[in-house]
């Protein structure tokens, strides 16, 4: 989320009144961490995380976190969740932005025709006498052109030789993973509680890639609820280069917080290349 809305009211509350300047400060910066990674209010894993982490991502000392009691956050294991985050309002957003990628994108021919001035809200066509002519002399010059298109295009075919039965004509592999689909047509059927449990219908290169970094086959297909968070994702290739090199380092077991199941990974994305931007910026 680009914005964190909250109601006024609690700025009235016993626990934010409570708090000390500081620690009101320190959940205003745990608030605006939480918005733009869009968890819920949960940051996962956040005890085991270095007071240089903390400086990095989220911009508060580990001692403005530990220190003291406050009520305006809570650790619950090694996760810490952050009170009063507006989750209703996150929902709502994923809401929109998901309906908003559904629709909306074609215009009709309809509007079209109403846009270039050729007809009327009614969807009726307004051309004159002389627009007509005009119309089907272009529409006859285009005819002629097509065809003298494909007599050559004819031509150029008997002269190419063609292979051999049973042989296959290759499709470059960037080529084909520009036009395959990934997921299965009809996947919003699909109960949400059971995306696990049905297969995408290929991997494409990106996919081939992210799973082998969990020690995966690139022909073992992923499940649609994984397929379905990538393509939601929609990550620039800079960032899934960044998280190849930190994810295929090694690394000490005891400064390893590295996910170990996919779909964590890209539930938490954004997180993870975080910690790949510092363990880059510290070398490595």
């Amino acid at each position: 989320m680009n914005w964190i809305n909250l109601n006024v009211t609690f700025l009235d509350s016993e626990e934010f009144i409570s708090a000390t300047p500081v620690q009101r400060a320190t959940w205003l910066c745990l608030l605006r961490y939480c918005a733009g990674q869009e968890n819920s209010g949960r940051i996962e894993g956040a005890k085991l995380w270095k007071d240089r982490m903390w400086l990095q991502v989220v911009r508060v000392r580990l001692r403005e976190i530990t220190v003291g009691e406050c009520r305006l956050w809570e650790w619950q294991g090694d996760d810490l969740v952050v009170n009063f985050y507006p989750t209703e309002k996150e929902a709502e957003v994923r809401k929109k932005r998901t309906q908003g990628s559904l629709g909306g994108r074609g215009r009709t021919l309809k509007k079209q025709a109403v846009a270039a001035g050729m007809g009327d809200e009614s969807g009726n066509h307004m051309v004159s006498g002389t627009e007509t002519t005009c119309l089907d002399s272009a529409s006859r010059e285009r005819e002629e052109e097509g065809k003298e298109k494909r007599k050559g295009k004819g031509m150029e075919m008997e002269d190419t030789p063609k292979p051999p039965k049973g042989d296959r004509v290759s499709i470059p592999a960037d080529e084909a993973d520009e036009e395959a689909p990934t997921l299965p047509r009809r996947w919003r059927l699909i109960p949400r509680s059971e995306r696990k449990n049905h297969r995408v219908h290929r991997n494409n290169v990106v996919m081939q890639r992210i799973g082998t970094w969990f020690g995966r086959r690139p022909e073992s297909l992923w499940n649609v609820a994984e397929g379905l968070a990538l393509t939601q994702l929609d990550p620039p290739r800079g960032d899934v280069d960044l998280l190849e090199r930190y994810y295929l380092a090694p690394l000490d077991r005891t400064a390893d917080y590295r996910r170990r199941d996919l779909l964590s990974l890209l539930s938490h994305w954004h997180a993870e290349l975080d910690r790949a931007r510092i363990w880059e910026a510290e070398g490595g």
